[in-house]
């Protein structure tokens, strides 16, 4: 089982580095300023992992919509609520600015 989200990213270059840390403050993962790799590189890694709690609700979210759609019982504006959601995730993992 790995850890629950929602998970956010703290920490700056200039100090630690990077980390990805859970709802109570706990480190979940770390990109330190010893990496190699570059700092915008790091803070976009971490965003990304960050990001793995939220977009594994969705995909559950989702597969268990097709299930129902197979079975003609899913609600038709699930799928856009659901491509909506996703969407946000995306923009939040993927943009430079946003937390």
């Amino acid at each position: 089982m790995h850890t629950p989200g929602n998970w956010t990213v703290s920490g700056s270059p200039q100090w630690s580095g990077f980390k990805v840390v859970d709802a109570n403050g706990r480190s979940v993962a770390a990109f330190p300023s010893t990496s190699t790799r570059p700092d915008p590189e790091r803070a976009a890694n971490a965003k990304l992992i960050a990001a793995a709690p939220a977009l594994l609700r969705v995909l559950q979210a989702w597969i268990a919509y097709r299930d129902e759609l197979e079975s003609k019982r899913a609600p038709a504006d699930d799928i856009e609520n659901l491509a909506d959601e996703a969407r946000t995730i995306i923009k939040q993992a993927t943009t430079e600015n946003a937390t």
